[in-house]
């Protein structure tokens, strides 16, 4: 998510060489990206290539309606390999009035499983109990959980690249990963808000489920 000339919400990491620790450990796996992990684990992310073919994805949706952008998304099959217990995995993305998100994720299985949603940014956040706001130097974004069927998380926050050599980005930015946990369940439905704004015009989204 980039907004008024700023990169807010990111792709984490750098692309420093292949096979790299930044690159094996980090840019390829799941808890890199703006995406969830389930009971801790991501989508397949090693070197077998029958596996990695077979846990894919899909775009069941992308149309452009009368007020928003709306994107639907399966990935299912891409946690199923390390997460059988996993019957649906989905994500829908509605680009509200050119304005604002809402972020719905769905995720069922077989047994209780935990959720992580993660969000990278260039700075750290502020965070509430349910909410989180990230200031940038010309534009920031807040987040708040609108709904989430299993309970409410627990937001945390580290800045650094867990289990990556440092001599990887010696000299280079370091990001900050905004995990929003939330108590294991079979069914998992979330709602998330992500307002975007300028410094000097903050703004705010009143919403309800």
């Amino acid at each position: 998510m980039a907004a008024y000339g700023e990169d807010l919400a990111i792709q984490s990491g750098h692309y420093v060489a292949f096979n790299s620790s930044m690159h094996r450990e980090w840019r390829r796996q799941t808890r890199s990206k703006n995406a969830i992990l389930i009971n801790g684990k991501g989508q397949y992310a090693d070197k077998d290539k029958a596996k990695a073919m077979s846990a894919n994805g899909k775009i069941l949706a992308a149309e452009q309606r009368e007020d928003h952008i709306f994107i639907h998304g399966d990935a299912t099959a891409a946690y199923q390999s390390l997460s059988p217990e996993v019957t649906n995995a989905e994500r829908e993305i509605y680009f509200v009035r050119n304005n604002y998100f809402v972020i719905v994720d769905k995720v069922d299985a077989e047994e209780p499983v935990t959720l992580d949603w993660l969000l990278h940014a260039n700075n750290p956040y502020e965070l509430g109990k349910s909410s989180f706001r990230n200031t940038g130097q010309r534009a920031g974004f807040y987040g708040q959980v609108v709904w989430s069927e299993a309970g409410k998380p627990e937001m945390t926050q580290v800045t650094g690249f867990p289990d990556v050599d440092p001599a990887d980005y010696d000299g280079l930015p370091i990001s900050t990963c905004l995990t929003a946990k939330y108590p294991a369940s079979t069914r998992h439905r979330i709602a998330t808000l992500l307002v975007p704004y300028r410094l000097d015009a903050p703004k705010r989204i009143f919403n309800f489920m």
